[in-house]
């Protein structure tokens, strides 16, 4: 019986199946060699009668209870994400609207962040929006956007009323050009014309640094006297070695030209400095936001980052997608951040859902540092 019960699992599922596949990539490469002392071929075959959707998938993966450990489906906006960040020769362009989903346990989906200068912001989509579909299709789905100018998204905006559809150009979207332009374009002096605000969506490669210290280096953020980096969202990959850019015993320098103009030559950020993070705050942007309170950098605001601080390597899969999986333990000054991760100093909460684009995180940031501005009281 259970045999019979085996084979029509597999008929369900077709000649691709990642269990297989999953189960060895797990046991080879996890780096938790006693695999959390679970019966893992066991789990598979369990798991495997009750078919091979995404969600159980990741439901299967979930009792390994580490971070950078999921699969992600190829027609999915992570999944090319993915790809380009760790250069597979899988990765292209996808078509998208420049935005980060969420889903709630309910499972319902929401833009928890919008990307400047793209589709989704240009079309007035904003933070909080619920998607209920894109073309009658899974917000999470973006295969079925190749070739398409416009697409129909179904929105709602407030709890309970009716969601409305917009139409939405189909944008063609490079993964680490678009990281890299959307940080760009978030770059700007916040209204009281004191500080600077640049958020980075991916910190993975140094072209996201240089971007950074290239744009702080010019006007009109260089003329700034604060600064909010906002390191929420999006992925990880920041090296610690980037906390060097707020270092300040590095000499200025400063050429003069025969006509008498003078040429400033100075990368690194001496003033103050707060770090926005949330729940979806990963891996290396962690490890930064830790350097910066452990040493005194500047200060931390917004919710308990999201503990995901293993290392991991993607495997993509012949059955299609790609298992992400966590290969290596790490240590943060000796410290396990796994689970734990970074606590704010000042803990803002920010609910998603029909926000309307409502940021306090950002406000207390800019409230924090103006009394950096203005000092102690006297």
């Amino acid at each position: 019986m259970k045999r019979w019960a085996l084979f029509c699992a597999l008929l369900c599922l077709g000649a691709a199946d990642p269990y297989a596949e999953i189960e060895k990539v797990v046991r080879d490469n996890f780096y938790d060699p006693g695999l959390r002392g679970l019966n893992w071929p066991h789990l598979c075959h369990e798991q495997q009668l009750l078919g091979g959707s995404p969600r159980l998938i990741n439901a299967l993966l979930s009792r390994l209870q580490a971070s950078h450990t999921r699969f992600y489906e190829s027609d999915s906006q992570a999944y090319h994400e993915l790809c380009a960040i760790f250069r597979l020769k899988q990765a292209s362009p996808y078509c998208g609207f420049g935005w980060f989903l969420m889903e709630t346990p309910d499972r319902r989906v929401f833009v928890k962040n919008v990307w400047p200068g793209f589709a989704a912001e240009k079309a007035k989509i904003r933070v909080g929006d619920e998607i209920e579909d894109i073309d009658g299709r899974s917000p999470w789905e973006v295969d079925h956007l190749q070739g398409k100018d416009i697409a129909l998204i179904k929105v709602r905006r407030q709890a309970g009323a009716m969601a409305h559809l917009l139409s939405v150009p189909v944008q063609r979207i490079d993964p680490m050009k678009g990281f890299e332009q959307a940080q760009k374009n978030s770059a700007r002096l916040l209204d009281d014309g004191k500080t600077a605000y640049v958020a980075i969506p991916c910190y993975a490669g140094e072209t996201f640094q240089e971007t950074l210290l290239d744009t702080l280096s010019r006007s009109p953020l260089r003329q700034a006297q604060g600064l909010i980096l906002d390191l929420r969202d999006g992925w990880g990959g920041a090296s610690p070695a980037y906390l060097n850019m707020f270092h300040k015993q590095v000499p200025t320098l400063e050429m003069l030209t025969r006509e008498g103009k003078t040429i400033s030559w100075d990368r690194q950020w001496r003033k103050p400095v707060v770090l926005l993070v949330n729940g979806s705050t990963t891996s290396g942007k962690e490890i930064f936001a830790y350097g910066v309170q452990k040493y005194a950098i500047g200060k931390v605001v917004g919710e308990r980052t999201a503990g995901a601080v293993l290392g991991g390597r993607p495997y993509p899969l012949q059955s299609g997608g790609i298992l992400y999986l966590a290969v290596s333990d790490a240590r943060v000054d000796g410290e396990k951040l796994e689970g734990r991760g970074v606590t704010p100093d000042v803990e803002v909460a920010r609910p998603i859902p029909f926000c309307a684009g409502a940021d306090p995180q950002l406000r207390a940031a800019q409230e924090l540092l103006e009394t950096i501005y203005v000092g102690p009281a006297k």
